[in-house]
C-alpha cells in the first residue's frame, strides 16, 4: 500500500507491464518523486483512459474587487464524521471568501493538495516544478505525468487483489472526498476571477480531468471522480480548448477539430500540442481540387513524366456487364482486367482530394500504378486489386457502365478480400513506430474521414489496413488500451468491436448494415462534393439497391426515393438540422437534403413511417393563432387533455421517479419560441411538433421542434378518410419549457398575448 511504501526509507513502485515504462520513487524524506529519464510518450494510457499533463503555470490568482462569493448551495457531499478530517475541509489551494486581499487561487499549492489527497502520500514539490523558456515558474506537464501515471497503472495492475482490501478502500474514500473538495472549490474560485486566465484554466482543467481519471483507474469507477463534468467552469474549459485547438490548427480545419472533441480535452489538449495533419480536402482557402484532367494526376516523384496506363475499357465493361467485378492485376508495363470472381482483391479506398482521381478512359500515372501494385502485393499473392480510377468510367461517356459499377461499390468493398486506405496525410505523418495516439489522431482528422463515399468503404471492408509511411497496420493495431478512444475517433471502426471488447475483429464474418439512425451519426462532420451523389453513397450501407438510385438524375429525386425504401425513418430526420437546406418536393419540404446537416441521431425505436403523401407519425402538436416569419417570443400553453397528465403524473410518482412539473395544477405552462433563420419571413403557421409526449417535458432543457402550418378542420374534412392532423412544414425551431414568465405579457414577437393548446396526436407532415 502507498502509506506503508512511504514509510521505507527508499523504495519505488515499479510498474512490470510492458507497455508501463515508468518507475515512482518513494522516499521518507523526500516523498515521492518522479523518475525524470522516464519516456513520457509511454506514459500517456492507464487503463483505457487517456492522460495528457500540461504545464502549469505558478501563479496566484486574486478575486475581481466586486465579485461577490458564488459557493455552491449544494450540499457538502465531502463531510466526515471522523473528526480528524474537519481540518482538511478547507481547500489548501483555492479560497471562495470575498476577500480581495488573499488570492482565490494558487495553483501549486491547488497542484500539491490534489495530489497528495489522491494518492495518498507525500509529494515533492521541488521535483515537479522547473522554469519554462520564459524563466516563468511552472509545475511541469511531464513530470505529472512520471509521477502520477506508473502510480495509477501499478494499483490497476493489484485492483482486483485490492478490491476487498479496507485500508485500499478507506484511500479511495478519502481521495473521492478529496477530490470533489478541490472540484467545488476550484470551480466556485474561477467565478471570481473576470475572466480566469486562459492559460491557467486550460492547464489546471486539463490536470484535474487526468488526475480524477487516475484515480477512478485506481480505486475503481465512482461517479464522484466525473464530478467536474457537472461543474460551471466545464463549459469556460470547453471554449478555452477550442480556441486553443483552432489558434494551433487554423479555423479551416473547423471539421477535424469537431472530431477530436469526442475523445475528451486530456486527448484535445494533446493535439494541439501536434502539428495539423495534412489534409488535401480542407484547406486554407476551401478549395477542393477535384479536377478530372489526368493531366493534373500527381506522379510518385516531382519530375516523373511516366506515360497513363489503363486497362481495356471493353474488358471492363464486360466484367460489369456480367454482374462481375473488373479486378486489375499490373504486369510491370500494363494492367490486365481479371473478373473479381476468380480470386482475392484488394478494393482501393481514397479521396480524390489526393491526386488519384481519375477513369478508365484515362487511367493513372505508371509510377503510381506501381506504388499500389507494390503495396497490393503485401495482401494478395498476385496483386489483383480495384480502383476507382481505372475501373469505373466517367458518366459522361460510359453512362450505363458507370451506373452498373455504382450500383455494384458496396458489394465491391464488401466483397474485397481486404480494403486498402490510401491517405496522404496519414502515409505521411503515421508509421509503425509512432505512437498509437498520433495514429489515431492522424486518421481521424484525413481527408479520408471527411468523405461520404469513404464511409461505407470503411464500414463494410472484411479486413481494412491503412497505408503508413514504413508499411501497413489494420484495426487490431487499435487493440486494447486505445480501442474505446479508437471507437470515438474513427467511428467506421465500431462495427469491428463487440460491446465490452479491448479488440477489434480483424474480419468481420458477416456484412455490416446500418440503419438511418446510424448514419446520422457516422455523416456527422463528413461531406461530398456532388449533393445528388450522397444517396448513391449510402444506399448500400441501408441495404439498398443503389441502380434504381443512379437512373435518377435529379438530387432531390434520389434522396426522396431512398427515403421511400428505408420506410421508417428517425423523427429526428424532420426536427433537427437547424440550419438544413430541405427538399422542394410536394410531400417532402420536411426531409433534409443532406443526412449531414441532421447531426443528432435520436433513439432506435423513434421513428415514423415515410410515404409518397407525407411522413406519418405520432406526434405531441403544440397550436396557436397563425403568425407570420421570423418571429421569436413566449407562449402560454394549456393542457386540452388535462386528465392524461393527471394520470401520467400519478404513474411517474407510482413508480418513485420524481416528475418535472413543466405544468402547473392548472394545466399550464410556458414555452420560449424560436425560428432557425431557415424559415422564410413571409411564411405563415400556427404551430409547431415535438416528439417528446406532454407529460415527459423538462423544465430549462431546449427541446427542437417543427414549425408547421396546421391545416383547417373544415379543409381537413375534404381528405375524405384521412383522420391525421395534416400539418405543412415550414421549418426548424427550439423551445425552451418553463412553468412560468416574467411580467405579465406572454406575447410571439410583437403580438398580444398568445394562448397555445398541446395535444398528442396522429399527424401527416408535408
Amino acid at each position: 500500500m502507498a502509506t506503508e511504501t512511504a514509510a521505507a526509507s527508499t523504495t519505488s513502485l515499479q510498474v512490470t507491464n510492458d507497455d508501463a515504462r515508468g518507475t515512482l520513487i518513494v522516499s521518507a524524506s523526500t516523498g515521492a518523486t518522479p523518475n525524470e529519464t522516464a519516456d513520457v510518450e509511454q506514459l500517456r494510457w492507464v487503463g483505457s483512459q487517456f492522460i495528457y499533463f500540461l504545464d502549469i503555470p505558478c501563479v496566484e490568482i486574486y478575486a475581481c474587487p466586486s465579485s461577490p462569493s458564488t459557493s455552491s448551495d449544494e450540499p457538502n457531499e465531502t463531510e466526515s464524521d471522523d473528526p480528524s478530517e474537519t481540518e482538511s475541509d478547507e481547500p489548501s489551494g483555492t479560497d471562495s471568501s470575498d476577500s480581495s486581499s488573499r488570492p482565490c487561487i494558487r495553483s501549486a499549492e491547488f497542484v500539491r493538495t490534489l495530489i497528495e489527497g489522491v494518492m495518498d502520500m507525500e509529494v515533492s514539490m521541488d521535483h515537479l516544478e522547473r522554469r519554462d523558456e520564459a524563466e516563468r515558474k511552472i509545475i511541469s506537464g511531464d513530470n505529472l505525468a512520471r509521477l502520477l501515471v506508473p502510480w495509477a497503472r501499478g494499483l490497476l495492475l493489484e485492483r482486483e487483489h485490492l478490491a476487498l482490501d479496507p485500508v485500499h478502500l478507506e484511500h479511495g474514500r478519502r481521495a473521492k472526498s478529496v477530490l470533489l473538495r478541490e472540484i467545488q472549490a476550484f470551480d466556485d474560485a474561477a467565478q471570481q476571477v473576470c475572466p480566469l486566465d486562459d492559460e491557467v484554466l486550460y492547464a489546471l482543467g486539463t490536470f484535474l480531468i487526468c488526475v480524477s481519471k487516475c484515480a477512478s483507474v485506481a480505486y475503481g469507477d465512482d461517479k464522484a471522480f466525473g464530478w467536474l463534468d457537472n461543474t460551471r467552469v466545464m463549459e469556460d474549459l470547453y471554449y478555452v480548448v477550442r480556441r486553443r485547438l483552432e489558434s494551433s490548427w487554423g479555423s479551416w480545419m473547423a471539421d477535424e477539430m469537431e472530431r477530436v472533441l469526442d475523445a475528451g480535452i486530456p486527448f484535445i489538449a494533446y493535439a494541439t500540442s501536434c502539428q495539423p495533419t495534412l489534409n488535401k480536402v480542407a484547406t486554407r482557402t476551401g478549395i477542393i481540387n477535384l479536377n478530372r484532367d489526368p493531366k493534373n494526376i500527381p506522379h510518385v516523384a516531382p519530375g516523373c513524366t511516366c506515360a497513363l496506363v489503363k486497362p481495356s475499357m471493353d474488358a471492363v465493361r464486360t466484367s460489369y456487364s456480367e454482374d462481375d467485378v473488373p479486378a486489375v492485376i499490373f504486369d510491370g508495363n500494363g494492367l490486365t482486367v481479371r473478373p473479381a470472381s476468380k480470386g482475392p482483391y484488394v478494393a482501393i479506398s481514397h479521396v480524390w482530394a489526393d491526386g488519384l482521381g481519375s477513369s478508365t478512359e484515362h487511367g493513372l500515372p505508371l509510377c503510381q500504378v506501381a506504388r499500389l501494385d507494390a503495396l497490393v502485393r503485401k495482401l494478395v499473392p498476385d496483386g489483383a486489386f480495384w480502383h476507382d480510377g481505372l475501373c469505373v468510367p466517367s458518366p459522361k461517356t460510359q453512362r450505363p457502365t458507370w451506373q452498373r459499377a455504382i450500383s455494384l461499390l458496396a458489394r465491391i468493398y464488401a466483397g474485397a478480400d481486404k480494403v486498402l486506405v490510401v491517405d496522404g496525410g496519414v502515409r505521411t505523418q503515421c508509421s509503425l513506430a509512432k505512437p498509437v495516439e498520433e495514429c489515431l489522431l492522424r486518421i481521424a482528422t484525413s481527408g479520408w474521414a471527411q468523405r461520404i463515399w469513404t464511409l461505407q468503404e470503411g464500414v463494410l471492408a472484411r479486413e481494412l489496413y491503412f497505408e503508413v509511411a514504413d508499411g501497413l497496420v489494420d484495426c487490431s493495431h487499435f487493440d486494447g488500451d486505445a480501442s474505446f478512444i479508437t471507437s470515438c475517433l474513427i467511428p467506421t471502426l465500431r462495427y469491428r468491436r463487440h460491446d465490452g471488447d479491448s479488440k477489434f475483429q480483424r474480419r468481420l464474418s458477416q456484412r455490416p448494415r446500418c440503419s438511418l439512425n446510424d448514419l446520422i451519426r457516422l455523416m456527422r462532420l463528413r461531406s461530398v462534393t456532388c449533393p445528388e451523389d450522397e444517396p448513391l453513397a449510402i444506399a448500400g450501407l441501408l441495404g439498398i439497391d443503389a441502380a434504381p438510385l443512379a437512373e435518377i438524375r435529379n438530387g432531390e429525386e434520389r434522396m426522396r426515393a431512398l427515403l421511400l425504401e428505408v420506410r421508417e425513418v428517425p423523427r429526428n430526420l424532420f426536427l433537427f438540422g437547424w440550419s438544413a437546406k430541405r427538399l422542394s418536393i410536394p410531400n417532402f419540404t420536411w426531409a433534409p437534403a443532406s443526412l449531414t446537416a441532421v447531426y443528432w441521431p435520436g433513439e432506435r425505436d423513434d421513428v415514423a413511417i415515410c410515404t409518397e403523401e407525407g411522413l406519418l407519425s405520432d406526434l405531441t402538436v403544440v397550436r396557436f393563432p397563425s403568425t407570420v416569419g421570423q418571429v421569436c417570443g413566449m407562449l402560454r400553453v394549456v393542457d386540452t387533455v388535462e386528465s392524461t397528465f393527471q394520470e401520467a403524473r400519478s404513474g411517474e410518482r407510482d413508480s418513485g421517479e420524481e416528475f418535472p412539473q413543466v405544468f402547473d395544477a392548472n394545466g399550464t405552462a410556458y414555452c420560449e419560441l424560436e425560428l432557425s433563420p431557415r424559415v422564410n419571413s413571409e411564411v405563415i403557421f400556427n404551430g409547431f411538433l415535438t416528439n417528446h409526449k406532454p407529460e415527459a417535458l423538462v423544465p430549462i432543457r431546449e427541446y427542437a421542434v417543427a414549425i408547421v402550418y396546421i391545416e383547417s378542420i373544415s379543409y381537413q374534412a375534404t381528405l375524405g378518410g384521412d383522420t391525421r392532423l395534416r400539418c405543412k412544414y415550414v421549418g426548424p425551431g427550439r423551445v425552451k419549457w418553463s412553468t412560468s414568465v416574467a411580467g405579465s405579457v406572454v406575447s410571439l414577437g410583437e403580438g398580444a398575448s398568445v394562448q397555445a393548446t398541446v395535444e398528442m396526436t396522429a399527424v401527416r407532415v408535408t
